[in-house]
Order: C-alpha cells, then structure tokens, then sequence
C-alpha cells in the first residue's frame, strides 16, 4: 500500500490520546502522524502533546477552531502521505488497520474506506457494528452508516473541497456523499480493525447531540437535496429494512430491561426491610461455613471507615518516610506525600493525565512524559496505581529517568482486590505477586529493589467482602502470610 497518515484529534480527551497513538505507532504500515489541538484543549495538555510530537518525531497541529471538520482538514494539510486516516482520542486501531484498510486502494476508484468498530462496555458489553457495503442508497437513508475511523485518498479529499468547516458535526457523512455522487467509492472492510471504549465525555458522543445532529442533518439535507430526491425510492425501502432489523434487537432488550427493574425493585424492597429493622450499629460478618457469596460494602469498605488495604500502604509508606523528602511526585492527589513528608518536602508536585484535576501541577501520561525533564525528583510515590495503567514497564521507566541518582520510588500494587470501574471500563489490568513485582522494578533498578508482601488470608477475605480496619483485630492486620498477601510494595532506589 501507499504510504499513510495518521490525524488524531486530541480535544479535550487528553487522558486517551496516548492509547490511540500508541495503537497507530504499531501499525505494520509506515505513517506520519498529526496530534491535533484545538481550544478545548487545556494549555498543560497542549504543552504534553508538543512535547510528545518533538519526542517521537510526529507534527504537532494547534487549531483555532475546535470543529472536527476543522481539525482534520488542518491535520490532512500538516502531512503529506497519499492516504490519511482521521482518529479521534480514545479510538484504538488494531495492528493491521492501514494495511488492510489501504489494500483496497488498489482500486482506483476507492475514494475513502473503513471498517468495522467494536465497542467495549459498558461493563463487560462488548459489541461490533457490523456496517453492510457502503452505498449511496444506505448512506443517504443512516447515518450510522458512516464509520469511524476512515481512511481517505488525500487527492480525492482536496478534489471535494476537504471537510466542510461549517458543520458541527455529520461531516464524515457529508464528505462520503460528496464522494459517492461524483462516481467515487468507499471499501467497506467486513472486519473489527479499531475499538472504543464507552464511556462519558467521548469523543464520539458529541456527534450523536440530538440539537446539532439535528441543525447539521437538515443543512446536509439542503446541500445534497438533489441527490435524496433523484433516490427517495431507494433511500425509503433501506429505511424500513433497517427499522425491520432495529426491532428485532429492540424485543430482546425490552424484555431485559423488564427484567432488570423487576430485580432493582426487589432490592429496593429488601434494603427499606433492612434499613426498617437497623440498630444504627455495624453487623459484625461470619467468614464461616454460612460466608456470604457478596460483598458487605462494594466500595473497598469505606463506608465502614477505613479500608483493609489503607491499614497496609500506610504501613508501607510510615516505613519509607525518610526517602519522602525534597522535590516529590505524587499521582493525581498530595494527600499521602504531605502526610509522610511534611517538612522534609521542599517541593510537591501532582501529576495527572487529566488537566481537569485542579490539584495537578504536571500534566503528562507517565508512559510518556518528555515534558517532564530526566533527574527531577528525589522520590517518586506510586501507591495503587500501576495496576491501573496496561504498560507498567512503560510507566516505570519513565520513573526511572526522571528520578535524581539516588532517589527513590515507592509503589503499592494489589495482589487481591475487587475489580475497579472507576477509570472506565476495561481499566483495571493487574494483580502481581512479589516474584512480578521484582521483576518488573529490577529491569530499570537492578538489585536496588525491596520487595515486600503484607497481609494474610483473614485480612485479604475481610478486604474482598467489604471490612474495615477497625473490625480486625490487631494480631490479624500484623500476620503477614506470604502466601495470602493482600498487596505488595516496593522500595527502589535509582543508582548513585
């Protein structure tokens, strides 16, 4: 295939932009790449993507509008390759998307092509859009029937004028009907090639705005009017096998949401029984033969006070608070660095991908933070963290780099916990073991490593249902069973 191009809108979506650039960087195809800001996008995150496209020899692309139409035609300009893809942050393109996408070029009629999406969650939901062939008829009759990603032959976007900037949104499906009504094609790829995570605040959503949805269909409409009516036969009949399709998915989900309510009343039932029976004291759990199969408490058990594993990181970190001290990098909040630090701590940083987090001082993805200069901090605290990331070498190399000779890096990590949802769906990766975690920290830190396990069977089972710290006696928190930990730490200190 010909050589390709990759324009990422980045948005507001800063926290995803390096999962999609990662996935396009693995492409088996060569490409150039574009990271794209608009203003939406926080001045810390901007200054994280400069730094990210310097780095990695990509283009970085600031726009003055945040229109999609916009920020693609401005990332199409930046690059030069034949074919270029558009990908929004939070879109991940398998492997092979260019070059299976890019084959059908071959057919010089192809003007743009794309492929099926798949969709993961919410919760363990897992769903494909397996569009059909794309064609005048369909595309004019849905428009769902546009997929994204696409791929689009750069002399065919330039021969219709590029996106048009006036549309908030359906700038994808105006672009594809300029391109069918010249006589142009689109490939359609029966094949899942790129994934999305569902969830709030994507990308994704804000094209499917019933108000602007609703404005920018009617000026598509407009725009193309002749061609709706030269084909109002065709465009009705795929509307009503469309709709005839839609219900029978439609019965299905009824009755399962029928059935959902019918569960969330009986529960709602039992909790006003139990509530009308409460004491306003605690219920103490047997673990015995009779142990229940739920949880007492979902959230880790703060709602009975402390949880399980706070007991054992705060242990931890007491035990380290000597290498808490000069210039500190805590994750998202300082809570736990101020804590054990205090007046050790002449400087206090946060980091945190998002720039909304108003208590962050560094904006970067710690797999990949070239803004963040090597040797700048004495200590470094990643406390139930890494678990959350999918490239934890990635996370500790950079660690490493910008740690001072000397300085030292505190990690927690779970080796049993209940699965956490609250970074999205699919965002909880890891449990490790002490032989992991050495591992994993030995590779950038040799044999400067303390790996250390915590807990026991009583205490992890209390963790898992829910318990707090204070309905343990204090004999069970101080077990330490290497074979039943609850979490793991690590002391690693960079070399002199």
């Amino acid at each position: 295939m010909a050589d390709a191009a990759v324009v990422i809108r980045c948005a507001d979506a800063g926290p995803r932009v390096w999962n999609t650039l990662r996935s396009v960087e693995r492409q088996i195809a060569r490409s150039e790449v574009a990271l794209v800001a608009d203003p939406s996008t926080a001045a810390p995150t901007t200054a994280w993507l400069r730094a990210v496209a310097g780095a990695r020899g990509h283009r970085f692309v600031q726009t003055e509008s945040g229109r999609p139409a916009a920020v693609k035609n401005a990332g199409i300009r930046a690059t030069t390759a034949a074919l270029v893809a558009c990908v929004d942050a939070g879109c991940e393109l398998h492997p092979t998307f260019l070059s299976e996408i890019g084959s059908r070029f071959d057919d010089e009629a192809t003007a743009a092509a794309a492929a099926w999406v798949q969709w993961v969650g919410p919760g363990p939901r897992v769903a494909v859009d397996e569009l059909p062939p794309v064609t005048l008829a369909a595309c004019l009759a849905d428009s769902g029937a546009v997929s994204d990603p696409t791929v689009i032959r750069r002399r065919d976007w330039q021969a219709a004028g590029g996106f048009d900037e006036s549309l908030d949104v359906l700038e994808a499906l105006d672009l594809w009907l300029r391109f069918l009504s010249g006589g142009r094609a689109i490939a359609m790829v029966p094949r899942v090639l790129a994934s999305y995570i569902v969830e709030h605040g994507a990308l994704y959503l804000r094209a499917w705005d019933p108000d602007q949805r609703a404005g920018d269909m009617s000026r598509v409409l407009h725009t193309h009017r002749t061609i709706f009516e030269t084909h109002v036969a065709s465009v009705l009949a795929q509307r009503e096998a469309r709709l005839l399709s839609m219900a029978d998915r439609y019965r299905p989900l009824l009755a399962g949401r029928d059935a959902s309510l019918h569960e969330v009343g009986q529960v709602r039932a039992r909790v006003h029984e139990m509530s009308g029976n409460a004491s306003g004291t605690q219920t103490p759990l047997s673990l015995g033969a009779d142990a229940r199969s739920t949880p007492v408490d979902r959230n880790w058990g703060f709602s009975r006070g402390t949880p399980v594993d706070r007991y054992y990181i705060n242990a931890f970190l007491e035990s380290c608070a000597a290498d808490v001290r000069g210039v500190v990098l805590d994750v998202q909040e300082p809570e736990n660095a101020r804590r054990i630090g205090g007046e050790r701590i002449s400087r206090l940083d946060v980091i945190d991908v998002d720039a909304r987090n108003a208590r962050a001082t560094v904006v970067a993805d710690l797999r990949c933070a070239p803004n963040v200069p090597s040797d700048s901090y004495d200590c470094i605290l990643l406390t139930q963290m890494l678990h959350f990331v999918d490239d934890m070498p990635a996370v500790i190399a950079e660690c490493a780099r910008i740690l001072r000779p000397g300085g030292v890096l505190l990690v927690t990590m779970p080796c049993a916990s209940r699965v956490a949802n609250d970074y999205g769906p699919a965002q909880d990766y890891w449990r490790v073991t002490v032989p992991a975690a050495r591992r994993l920290l030995a590779e950038q830190f040799g044999p400067r490593v303390r790996v250390e396990s915590w807990g026991n069977a009583a205490s992890t089972a209390a963790f898992l249902y829910g318990l707090a710290v204070h309905e343990l006696a204090q004999a069970t928190l101080d077990a330490h069973d290497p074979h039943y930990p609850l979490l793991v730490s690590v002391r690693a200190q960079k070399e002199l």
